[in-house]
């Protein structure tokens, strides 16, 4: 199981179907607010060089998890840094194509996106 990398209401469900590809979840929050690894890890990327996500931090994890974190206001971390489940990786920004605040979180299994609501705890 992951922990919650913020404490916020889901906007915006996984979806992953012809209509819809939305392999993640959207938690609105506030503003600032600290964003945290859902499990320890590894940080294989931070920056904002996918300009789809804003500033973007991705995690492996030791049993075939990734997890993503995006629309980052700030990053905490760097490509290469060992974290712990709760760690501060960032700070929450403002979700896309919306005045509100939140991150986008989806997860991996290998190369495959899950649906986060099922393994947060």
């Amino acid at each position: 199981k992951l922990s919650w990398p913020v404490k916020g209401n889901v906007v915006a469900k996984f979806q992953n179907d012809e209509q819809v590809r939305h392999l993640g979840i959207d938690i609105e929050t506030d503003c600032g607010q600290s964003v945290k690894a859902a499990a320890d890890g590894r940080v294989i990327y931070a920056g904002d060089g996918i300009k789809a996500f804003g500033n973007l931090v991705v995690i492996r994890h030791n049993n075939g998890l990734t997890t993503v974190y995006g629309y980052l206001d700030d990053i905490s971390v760097r490509e290469g840094k060992v974290v712990n489940r709760g760690d501060v990786i960032g700070k929450v920004g403002k979700l896309k194509n919306s005045d509100k605040c939140g991150i986008y979180f989806e997860v991996r299994k290998n190369v495959t996106p899950v649906d986060p609501l099922n393994i947060l705890e």
